[in-house]
């Protein structure tokens, strides 16, 4: 694997792989790069987890808890596809949190 490294020297920000200088690019671009990769790892992060999105997103509407834990459309159609599937699935009596009543 290549080795990466991010260097800045006076106005310009550098881009290294393997100790050899790739691209030099100003700091605004540099800026718009990082939040284009940021995007990017967020969304790849999604897919790394979609088996456990879509289950965890079945089990809410299966209960009818209208709570989105993705925007991906087909993530969401999976989602409803398995709680379909899975009516029943679930025991009713299952308590998924305690309310609270503070006295003051």
């Amino acid at each position: 694997m290549a080795k990466i490294a991010i260097c800045d020297d006076g106005p310009d920000v550098f881009v290294n792989v393997d100790d050899r200088v790739y691209f030099a690019i100003d700091p605004a671009h540099a800026r718009d790069v990082a939040d284009a990769l940021i995007a990017k790892a967020a969304v790849a992060d999604e897919y790394r987890q979609a088996s456990r999105i879509i289950e965890d997103q079945a089990i809410l509407i299966q209960y009818g808890i209208h709570v989105g834990l993705t925007d991906n459309k087909a993530m969401l159609r999976e989602a409803h596809k398995v709680a379909a599937g899975k009516i029943g699935g679930i025991k009713q009596d299952v308590v998924l949190g305690k309310p609270r009543i503070n006295h003051t």
